[in-house]
């Protein structure tokens, strides 16, 4: 076998288990967690091919294994291939480095890095690298249609019969998720999920450009009303976690989306509107919360209770004076209640722990995967993750951590959104439009629960950063005047 046949076979072995863990990302933390592997063995096989046969012919040359020609090979095994983001993630990544010798728990750090923070990186790196070819994004895409579909259908079949049907998982309060371990996990799938849908149904219904090229191309963008069906139930099923951070991050892509494409912004905005006018009252009703309360009827029984009391003790006012002090009233509660409002929780014991070991630890952190230990030492009592992975993230690798994470994030963003205006192909613009204003919401609720530190999510999340990075790539290539058929299939 030559060396080119087996770099091409272990694209091909990426491709499909990058394919299989988007499939399971939603089902199984186990496969997610074994495809994982077989990418990051597959990708290091396809580094060996390379560099194995050129630190053989160094040893053959007599070359000294401490020499600066030996370490760059050894440094070239894990260089990963060229993308706007490596400069970024490698500051991210080597502040983490540095948090290790900062933190009360070196070992523990450490084995956090490298375990869980390293592969994830390296699970985009990968994805990057294999996924060049349109027919590769594709097929990636259709997969991951395919799985929204199965997890749509059983958060309905979960809703409606009070169990799914994949785990038998029951309809907890009320609050669907699916295959997942808790509703706010599902809003978080649900958020990339919708905005892929919508931007390949955007794409599906766009005059602009030519016709899809292949079957997958047709597959994705001209069944409409599949398109169609699958984005209103995974919509109706983000509705039914109740998940109110999900819904913040729904609001956000949508007004992410409308800064990118002002006809499908409008379209988002009227669905946006629908959601709040149906489910808001469910909310109420079901979880008993609202925006500005963890407690509705303990909350309205409190002001019920104050006004009789006001009313017993004062004169009865004019008619102007009533609207006047009612008027008052009202505003003053909407800002009591705000003020009592803590997002169960969150905001007087999960995020004020964040902030007092951000206080001790203020440069670099505590050090990665160290959050829970360092909390638990110093409050002596287990405490919850702090449920907002900036100041978890803030926590453990410092300000400075959390400055290059944004870096990378900001990047991305701003990159692909320069990038769109170029882009000719509109089914390419449309779905990295959509993923963009999804990546948005994600990274809004983010601000409210764990998505970058579940496994299920986090791989989620480093995946569609590599899916926004292979697509911008696709499409500007396909953009270049004289690009022809050959080049644009190769993307």
């Amino acid at each position: 076998m030559t060396q080119q046949k087996a770099l091409d076979r272990c694209d091909l072995v990426m491709r499909w288990a990058f394919c299989s863990l988007i499939f399971f990302v939603p089902i199984s933390t186990a496969l997610v967690e074994s495809f994982f592997g077989l990418i990051l063995l597959t990708f290091f096989i396809k580094r060996g091919v390379v560099i194995i046969p050129e630190i053989n012919a160094q040893i053959r040359r007599g070359v000294s294994p401490f020499s600066l020609e030996r370490w760059k090979a050894y440094a070239d095994f894990f260089r990963p291939s060229p993308s706007f983001l490596n400069v970024p993630i490698g500051v991210f990544l080597l502040i983490n480095f540095l948090s290790v010798l900062f933190s009360p728990y070196p070992l523990l750090s450490l084995r956090g890095v490298i375990f869980k923070l390293f592969e994830n990186i390296y699970l985009y790196f990968a994805f990057v690298e294999c996924m060049t070819a349109r027919r590769a994004i594709n097929a990636f895409l259709t997969v991951f249609v395919g799985s929204a579909m199965l997890i749509g259908a059983s958060g309905v079949t979960q809703f409606v019969t009070g169990r799914d049907f994949i785990y038998g998982n029951l309809l907890g309060g009320g609050r669907v998720m699916a295959s997942f371990k808790h509703p706010n996990d599902y809003g978080s799938y649900l958020l990339i999920a919708i905005f892929v849908l919508l931007g390949l149904v955007m794409a599906s219904f766009s005059r602009r450009g030519a016709e899809p090229r292949g079957q997958l191309d047709r597959v994705l963008f001209h069944n409409r009303a599949l398109l169609l069906l699958i984005l209103v139930v995974n919509i109706a099923c983000l509705g039914f976690t109740f998940s109110r951070g999900a819904w913040v991050g729904f609001s956000a892509a949508v007004f992410l989306l409308i800064l990118l494409d002002r006809r499908g912004g409008i379209a988002s905005l009227i669905i946006l509107c629908l959601f709040f006018m149906v489910f808001t009252p469910l909310l109420v009703k079901n979880r008993n919360v609202s925006f500005t309360s963890d407690d509705v009827r303990w909350t309205e029984s409190q002001e019920l209770q104050k006004k009789e009391l006001e009313s017993q003790s004062a004169p009865s006012p004019g008619p102007e004076t009533a609207v006047s002090s009612s008027l008052k009233e009202s505003v003053g509660e909407v800002i009591e209640r705000i003020k009592n409002f803590t997002g169960c929780g969150r905001t007087d014991n999960f995020w004020a722990g964040a902030f007092h070991v951000i206080r001790k630890y203020p440069v670099f952190g505590s050090g990665y995967n160290t959050y829970q230990k360092v909390i638990e030492s110093d409050h002596k009592i287990p405490q919850a993750y702090p449920h907002n992975c900036y100041l978890q993230m803030a926590a453990e690798t410092g300000v400075i951590g959390l400055a290059a994470f944004l870096w990378v994030i900001g990047l991305l963003i701003v990159k692909s959104l320069a990038a769109l205006p170029l882009i000719r192909d509109p089914h390419v613009s449309g779905t990295l439009g959509g993923l963009l204003a999804g990546l948005g919401g994600f990274f809004t609720h983010a601000a409210f629960d764990t998505n970058f530190y579940s496994v299920q999510l986090g791989s989620l999340m480093w995946v569609m950063m590599g899916l926004a990075v292979a697509l911008r790539s696709a499409g500007l290539a396909d953009s270049r005047p004289g690009a022809g058929a050959g080049e644009r299939q190769a993307g």
